[in-house]
């Protein structure tokens, strides 16, 4: 028997989601045991999902000293988590450890950590931003590679919906540690989704824009008003664009700014907030096109796949992560310019244009709930 530590520093998003994954899937290890070691936030938010009593489940809240504060330093938020994971592996006897985002225990876990097998998931791939990084951020990047590469604690490393660099990481430091992890895809809570089209008072000669989850300037959020602000009005007149999440401090007050300023022009909406499954099912089904043309091109999105799973395209950035991923299954439109630019055209093509025909199935099958699980939980 194996025992298990599942650990999170957070649980918004795509977190909560991966969790609940590995529970349904401890479910079915019954003959291990799984201690999932969460901050208090989960309290509240685990009661959006269902998570059914298990014998050989355990839910051990975190003390509020535990959880790293969200402004704190790299190097400070390394040592508190590889402190706290220490401490939780002790208490449980643990044999494993798989932790939702493995880059947050660097570089202090390798020095704290014995006699455990960690596992865990990088969603930034430093591979896609190598030749524009400076030399202290690539040595430092290099440097984290190389301690999960070199320390046996480390027992693999799953990189987001990315085959081609967990390949290209192994040839660099002769290991195979590094896996490709498929981002699991699954209906929003086992809800299909209602059209909203009417409700909203939309027309259905217009073709609708969905720009969903946080919205930062990694999300590109900014682009997408700015690019809207270019077009006339005939083709404003033709779409209609639906902001769904939480805006970040960030870009707060410029968002504010040009979402009012576009909104006398634009039919547009904004559903803000950490949003039921529900309204986000709801959205994905109402929607023409999901806008994901984010900045950064190290990550994969979660976005994605429930695009595909609700069968609607995506409009994403060529190259990166996420240009691959799209241009591999057929999952959408590809912007080659800067985005603005590129932004403001494919939105002027919209008006007389046929919706890209996506059929996501391929890619569904690919990435299911049962083969994250089975990446994480499989040796």
């Amino acid at each position: 028997m194996k025992t298990y530590i599942i650990h999170s520093q957070t649980v918004g998003g795509h977190q909560l989601e991966y969790l609940h994954h590995l529970y349904l899937g401890a479910i079915k290890r019954y003959y291990d045991e799984f201690i999932f070691v969460v901050p208090k936030r989960f309290v509240e938010d685990s009661k959006r999902m269902d998570w059914p009593v298990a014998n050989n489940i355990k839910i051990d809240i975190m003390e509020e000293n535990e959880e790293p504060p969200s402004n704190c330093g790299l190097l400070k938020k390394g040592w508190i988590n590889s402190k706290t994971i220490c401490k939780y592996c002790k208490k449980y006897s643990a044999t494993d450890v798989i932790t939702i985002s493995i880059m947050e225990y660097l570089p202090f876990l390798p020095f704290l950590v014995r006699n455990v097998r960690f596992s865990g998931i990088v969603y930034r791939i430093y591979l896609y931003e190598w030749s524009s990084e400076s030399r202290t951020k690539r040595l430092l990047d290099a440097l984290k590679y190389q301690l999960m590469s070199s320390f046996k604690v480390f027992h693999k490393v799953h990189l987001c919906n990315d085959s081609a660099s967990a390949a290209c990481l192994n040839r660099i430091f002769t290991t195979n540690k590094y896996r490709m992890m498929p981002d699991p895809v699954s209906s929003l809570q086992n809800y299909k989704g209602k059209n909203l089209r009417d409700e909203l008072g939309i027309s259905h000669s217009k073709k609708i824009l969905l720009h969903p989850g946080g919205m930062s300037e990694y999300k590109n959020t900014i682009g997408i008003l700015k690019a809207l602000e270019m077009l006339d009005q005939d083709t404003r007149d033709s779409i209609v664009v639906i902001f769904a999440g939480q805006v970040v401090k960030s870009i707060r007050d410029e968002f504010n700014i040009l979402y009012n300023r576009n909104k006398t022009r634009v039919q547009m909406f904004l559903f803000e907030g950490f949003l039921p499954f529900e309204t986000l099912a709801d959205l994905f089904t109402t929607c023409d096109y999901v806008l994901v043309p984010y900045n950064v091109k190290s990550q994969s999105s979660g976005i994605v796949g429930h695009a595909a799973f609700y069968g609607k395209p995506v409009v994403a950035m060529n190259g990166g992560v996420i240009g691959k991923m799209v241009k591999k299954w057929h999952l959408g439109e590809l912007l080659y310019r800067s985005s603005e630019v590129s932004l403001y055209q494919f939105l002027c093509s919209l008006k007389n244009a046929k919706i890209y025909d996506t059929n996501g199935n391929t890619y569904l099958e690919s990435h299911t709930v049962e083969m994250f699980n089975k990446a994480l939980l499989d040796d």
